[in-house]
């Protein structure tokens, strides 16, 4: 059964989260590990249940709840948290039905890793081959159709994500911490990031409660994620930190677990069509 965090925050976590860090410490931050690259690195995930996800189906949670993947935490139906910055990728997967796996990489939305490979296998009778290049753009695998070439209404070849990195303010413990919208949630998703465009604050100044409610679709019913605005960041202390947050991941840039997000893209509904041509 899954932990459920508690929002009482104890001395423990106040020393062992980064706000509280001991002045005797301050200056020495992040030694012990100067040997890792951010490459190498992959910030952990928050899911939003659906109804077949592993966690619902061993009793962990329900639909509609959202589940931290590192910590084994179910964080409820809602929570509060201000996105530190939004970013979009790409993940090129090996189909399922064709042996499934992680085929390609691009954390930045732009550049594939690896990049210039061909990978070729059969699906449905067919034999199918994609094709990353140096770029997402010029490999065109995420554009409808080019999963499989002979038909232009298969879905893109490249699952497209938009990636919140998030300060949970009830759970510094867990923070920072990755949502990633993909397939069917990448509307509401979209939706937030023009809601945050349209600000004159920055992102890590404002705080949301994030919910869920159901959406009926021609293929199904899913669970959809809620943006509620919850004020601004009132705390000069805490926003200098996000702040700094925000100056080091757009330098070093997102890199997100990628352990789940297929079984997540299997069960987050359809992205709507090849006519759907909103872009982030």
């Amino acid at each position: 059964m899954a932990k459920t965090p508690s929002t009482d925050l104890s001395v423990k976590d106040e020393k062992t989260s980064a706000l509280a860090l001991p002045d005797f410490m301050r200056g020495d931050q992040n030694t012990g590990v100067q040997g890792i690259d951010q490459e190498d690195v992959a910030l952990p995930r928050i899911s939003l249940l659906q109804a077949l996800s592993p966690q619902v189906s061993d009793g962990s949670g329900r639909p509609g709840e959202y589940f931290h993947l590192l910590s084994e935490d179910n964080l409820g139906k809602s929570f509060k948290m201000i996105p530190i910055l939004v970013t979009k990728s790409y993940l090129l997967w090996r189909p399922r039905n064709a042996g499934g796996g992680l085929l390609a990489r691009a954390d930045d939305g732009v550049n594939w890793s690896p990049p210039d490979s061909e990978f070729t296998f059969e699906l449905d009778g067919k034999r199918i081959t994609w094709r990353t290049a140096k770029t997402v753009k010029e490999s065109k695998l995420d554009n409808w159709g080019s999963a499989d070439p002979s038909n232009p209404q298969s879905l893109p070849a490249a699952t497209k994500m938009l990636n919140v990195l998030a300060y949970l303010p009830d759970f510094p413990h867990l923070s920072p911490s990755i949502i990633s919208l993909q397939r069917a949630l990448l509307k509401p998703g979209r939706k937030f990031v023009g809601r945050l465009q349209m600000s004159q604050a920055p992102t890590y100044g404002m705080m949301f409660t994030m919910g869920s409610e159901k959406v009926v679709s021609p293929k199904g019913e899913f669970m959809s994620p809620t943006f509620v605005s919850d004020g601004f960041v009132q705390d000069p202390a805490l926003y200098a930190r996000l702040k700094d947050m925000n100056d080091h991941f757009r330098k070093v840039g997102v890199k997100v677990a990628e352990k789940g997000l297929d079984e997540e893209a299997e069960t987050a509904g359809s992205e709507g069509g090849p006519g759907d041509k909103t872009e982030f």
